[in-house]
C-alpha cells in the first residue's frame, strides 16, 4: 500500500460523541480485520493526543517543532502532517458525488451501512 494514495481503508461510526483518542483503537482493529495489514505508523490530527502508541503502531500528532530540529526536520514534519490535510477533499467529493452528504437510513449502525 502506497502512502500517497488517498484510499480509506476503515470507517466506523459511534453513538454519542467519543473523544477522538477513543476512536483509533477500534480502526485499528477494523483495518487488521479487513485487510490483514496494520500500519506502522497513524498520522491523527491533535485531537488524537493521548497514547504515543497502540498495539505497536505509533501514533503521531502534530507538535511545535524543537529549537534542536534542523531545517531538514521542521521541513519533514510540516510535510508530513499537510500530507494528511489532503483527506479532507476526499471526504467532501464523497459527500457531493456520491450522495453520501445526508443519510436516509435510520438506526444505530446506518452511517456505517450508508457508507
Amino acid at each position: 500500500m502506497n502512502p500517497n494514495d488517498l484510499v480509506i481503508i476503515g470507517i466506523e461510526s459511534y453513538k454519542g460523541n467519543p473523544h477522538d483518542s477513543k476512536t483509533i483503537e477500534p480502526l485499528l482493529k477494523q483495518i487488521e480485520k479487513n485487510l490483514a495489514y496494520q500500519p506502522e505508523e497513524i498520522i491523527y490530527d491533535r485531537g488524537g493526543r493521548g497514547a504515543a502508541e497502540i498495539n505497536g503502531v505509533k501514533i503521531s500528532t502534530p507538535k511545535p517543532a524543537l529549537k534542536r530540529d534542523s531545517n531538514y526536520q521542521k521541513a519533514k514534519k510540516r510535510k508530513k502532517f499537510r500530507r494528511r490535510a489532503a483527506i479532507e477533499p476526499v471526504i467532501g467529493h464523497l459527500k457531493k458525488e456520491f450522495r453520501m452528504g445526508q443519510n436516509y437510513l435510520h438506526g444505530e449502525s446506518s452511517p456505517k451501512i450508508n457508507a
